[in-house]
């Protein structure tokens, strides 16, 4: 079944151990409401994160989940939240109480780590996917970006603060113009959330390149409330089934693609990268 309508979807989104699981949901659910359109939650897993994997297994009854990556089913179904297949295996529908308005949708996805130390992020990729399985810190970007759009998955040069600066930030504007990606339809910069003053937004993003806006939310306690606060709105039409391949589809057609919602205010930017940072300092040994 195919339907006119808008999609909305956060495009650099997480679920960490930190977060608590049915909060999440219950803010992707009101966002969804709030937006009054579909709203599919574009997952970027770095390596030994599976939460998309463990929850397609807790859908289809299976047990077993990795572990790592366990979610706490226990308070979804506190919640009366369910996470149903659609008929494709990189999404899943996120229902409350049964209902199926508003519409929300968990989608698979990938974040890797090139040699040169940038992220590339593979959007709506499906798991069976030998891609989905690259090691970090072992191929450029050049090749990691390659094999990402040899799937039919979206790849994604996501920005980040202080990773497209200097050689990095020589490489992306590079690649970014390079015609074998600048040509190809699933070809993206992305924008976040935590791009806010004083950082300005680069002039790659203004020259040659469409961008996906997502918030990539820290892993700090509480931050989960920021999810789907800002993303990117594109229109045609879907399949309620298979959100993801219809949001792929409509970006085929090179639509005007639309940002939602809004950036962090710096203060409020400035003290998540610091509680973040300063997660990082103690967990080294």
């Amino acid at each position: 079944m195919n339907l006119e309508t808008c999609l909305c979807a956060d495009g650099h989104a997480h679920i960490y151990p930190e977060f608590a699981l049915d909060k999440l949901f219950r803010v992707g659910l009101r966002r969804a409401a709030q937006l009054g359109r579909p709203l599919l939650l574009l997952l970027t897993e770095s390596a030994g994160l599976d939460y998309f994997g463990a929850l397609r297994d807790a859908a289809a009854g299976a047990a077993a989940a990795p572990p790592r990556s366990t979610p706490d089913l226990a308070s979804l179904a506190r919640a009366d939240i369910a996470l149903h297949r659609t008929e494709e295996p990189e999404s899943l529908a996120v229902r409350q109480g049964g209902r199926v308005s508003p519409e929300l949708y968990l989608v698979a996805g990938r974040q890797f780590v090139s040699v040169e130390h940038l992220e590339v992020h593979a959007l709506a990729l499906d798991p069976a996917q030998p891609a989905s399985r690259l090691p970090d810190h072992v191929y450029p970007a050049e090749e990691l970006l390659r094999r990402i759009l040899a799937t039919g998955a979206a790849a994604v040069l996501p920005w980040g603060v202080g990773k497209w600066m200097g050689a990095r930030g020589e490489e992306v504007v590079r690649l970014a113009t390079m015609g074998e990606f600048a040509g190809n339809a699933l070809f993206f910069l992305g924008d976040t959330a935590s791009r806010c003053w004083p950082w300005p937004a680069p002039a790659i993003f203004r020259r040659h390149a469409r961008v996906l806006p997502g918030t990539d939310i820290l892993p700090l306690r509480g931050a989960e409330v920021g999810l789907a606060s800002y993303g990117f709105r594109v229109c045609g039409r879907y399949d309620p089934g298979a959100p993801a391949r219809s949001l792929l589809e409509l970006l085929r057609g090179r639509p005007a693609v639309e940002p939602y919602g809004r950036r962090q205010i710096p203060l409020s930017a400035l003290i998540d990268q610091f509680r973040y940072r300063l997660r990082r300092r103690g967990s080294r040994p």
